[in-house]
């Protein structure tokens, strides 16, 4: 991926941005989410250790990444969604703070999942935006979140395989109506665009999303 950001950076004018895991999504692909899951009920030393190793992986692929080439990066931190937010706070936020003030570049977080009961956590990290998923709605993210913080979303990625390009037109009104006033708000999909997305469809998304919140 360091080769690929180099060769895309020596050939795009265009802002390049690349992924780095977050630490605790490290840990449950390495460990397994159940086997987590239990060391953290029993408190066990031994994941803070693991996770401190995990994080300086993290960082020095991060720096790679942005000596390479990368202007900004994006934190893919999924699994930390199945914790509550007093277990964020030890588990995952610590390191995610860790690992933003060693990368000299901004990044935005990307959370999966049904996290917004994580959103008054997340409001705290110093990093240049959020991504959200499509369940938390973009009026709960831009009421909570501080106005430094871009808001990403959160459009459901499914849609745009199974839906024609004017149902996603008027599913994107309805979705950015309620925010289309905060300048924060980058239109986005909620997670990755399935592969098989036809492309009128993503030029639909697009189209309706310029037009809403940069209106003419």
């Amino acid at each position: 991926m360091v080769e690929t950001v180099k060769r895309a950076s020596a050939s795009c004018n265009k802002p390049l941005g690349s992924y780095v895991t977050g630490p605790f999504t490290v840990l449950c692909q390495v460990l397994g989410i159940e086997r987590v899951m239990l060391h953290l009920a029993r408190r066990s030393e031994r994941i803070f250790s693991i996770l401190d190793l995990i994080t300086d992986v993290c960082i020095e692929y991060a720096r790679s990444l942005v000596k390479a080439g990368a202007d900004f990066l994006i934190i893919a931190e999924p699994t930390s969604s199945l914790l509550s937010g007093d277990l964020f706070e030890v588990f995952s936020k610590p390191y995610l703070e860790v690992l933003c003030k060693e990368v000299r570049a901004d990044v935005i977080l990307h959370i999966c999942g049904r996290a917004g009961h994580l959103l008054k956590n997340i409001a705290e990290l110093k990093i240049a935006g959020i991504s959200i998923d499509q369940n938390i709605p973009l009026e709960d993210a831009s009421t909570e979140l501080p106005k430094s913080m871009l808001i990403f979303g959160n459009y459901n990625p499914v849609n745009l395989l199974l839906k024609s390009p004017e149902e996603i037109k008027s599913d994107v009104l309805e979705m950015l109506e309620p925010v289309m006033h905060d300048r924060r708000v980058v239109a986005s999909t909620g997670c990755d665009v399935p592969s098989a997305a036809p492309i009128e469809n993503i030029k639909a998304f697009i189209q309706a999303s310029k037009s809403i919140l940069r209106p003419s």
